[in-house]
């Protein structure tokens, strides 16, 4: 609001001055964390403002924001990354292990530093039947160039017998341990490919 405020100012006082404004910097487009169901609306300025930070409303935190995806076997960098939707298709593919796998990504941001170490949890459910899990430890991840924390390239090894053509979800848990931030997902995959 501070930020409106001053440039409905800057205009005032360029139009008392006979001058003509300049068009405000272009507005972000809005963020919707995949758990959210309002927008955050950011607002940017070129007008310089000071902010009285003497209260706590003025802090404002960056949105906390967590996304599973899929990356191109193999690849670690962001180009290969794409968002899984809600009950979009997951892939079962034959892995460099010898063994049938999913092959799960994710991103991040405004959640962990990136620098951190984290603990991953995977599974993949059939109904309450439990088709593969993978615990890590001590992972990092790689910074993309669009400001996004990515995790790439999660093996999950399943049971892949009859897992084709049935819904599925995958269970997600990521954490930096005893420093206590924590992300739990359920997410709803259909399972395709195989043998």
């Amino acid at each position: 609001m501070v930020g409106r405020n001053a440039w409905a100012l800057a205009v005032g006082l360029a139009l008392a001055a006979g001058c003509t404004p300049e068009e405000p910097a272009a507005t972000p487009d809005a963020v919707v964390a995949p758990d959210q169901t309002s927008v955050v609306d950011t607002v940017t300025s070129d007008a310089t403002t000071t902010m009285d930070t003497a209260g706590p409303e003025d802090t404002v935190a960056p949105p906390q924001e967590f996304e599973i995806g899929v990356n191109v076997t193999g690849r670690n960098t962001a180009e290969y990354y794409t968002a899984l939707p809600e009950g979009g298709d997951l892939t079962i593919e034959y892995g460099p292990q010898g063994l049938w796998m999913v092959v799960l990504a994710f991103r991040t941001r405004g959640i962990w530093q990136g620098n951190e170490e984290l603990f991953i949890t995977a599974s993949c459910w059939i109904g309450d039947e439990n088709r593969g899990e993978l615990t890590l430890a001590k992972q990092r991840m790689l910074l993309g160039p669009d400001g996004w924390w990515y995790y790439y390239n999660l093996f999950l090894v399943v049971d892949e017998v009859g897992a084709s053509g049935n819904d599925g979800r995958i269970e997600l848990s990521v954490s930096n341990g005893e420093m206590g931030q924590n992300v739990s997902i359920e997410h709803p995959v259909a399972l395709v490919g195989g043998p």
